[in-house]
């Protein structure tokens, strides 16, 4: 059974005359701005919805699906449901879908040519602070005096380095997000460096 949803003109300002679109649940199919969604299609629109505007829009790209087939998918169908829909609301609200799941995705892309970038620029960084720091000096001294000193350094691993040179520190007790690692993990890969040496 078709699910019907309304398109109501509501003027929310009396010096207005614009007029917006409010997507309401109707049961009245007799209604002239109904439309009527199979549910393969309300379960398209979800989708789209759920995995890319709304992660797009809470900037959490981490958790889009990275598989392009899914995209090209999810693409294929909503431009069909497009080219299939006659001119006026409904085909101007599969545009905008449409453009919102090309614009998520090229987020997606341009968030982890971010990542790549950023670790590319902290290795640049750190050969530069490398020439900069003398490291090839050897210094001796003629005279020593006694004495002991003990200090104890460690070196993360550079997935964990580069997860906090791109997202910061996690909170206490938070941990790293995996979803976090995992883009940092193909960006060093990418970038032919080893995560865990």
């Amino acid at each position: 059974m078709p699910t019907s949803i309304s398109l109501l003109s509501n003027n929310t300002s009396k010096s207005s005359n614009r007029s917006t679109i409010n997507v309401v649940p109707s049961n009245n199919q007799n209604s002239p701005n109904s439309i009527f969604f199979q549910p393969n299609i309300i379960s398209l629109l979800s989708n789209i919805q759920t995995n890319y505007i709304q992660n797009n829009a809470n900037n959490t790209y981490q958790n889009m699906p990275s598989s392009i087939e899914t995209y090209l998918s999810l693409y294929k169908s909503i431009s069909q449901q497009e080219l299939s829909t006659g001119a006026g609301n409904l085909k101007n609200l599969l545009t905008m879908i449409e453009y919102a799941l090309k614009g998520a995705t090229t987020a997606y892309a341009l968030n982890n040519e971010n990542i790549g970038y950023t670790i590319k620029n902290a290795a640049l960084q750190k050969q530069i602070d490398d020439i900069l720091s003398n490291k090839n000096v050897i210094t001796t001294t003629g005279d020593a005096t006694g004495g002991y000193a003990a200090s104890k350094s460690f070196t993360l691993i550079p997935l964990y380095s580069y997860y906090i040179l791109v997202y910061g520190l996690p909170a206490q007790g938070a941990g790293f997000d995996p979803n976090k690692l995992s883009l940092i993990n193909n960006a060093l890969v990418k970038n032919n460096i080893n995560p865990y040496a």
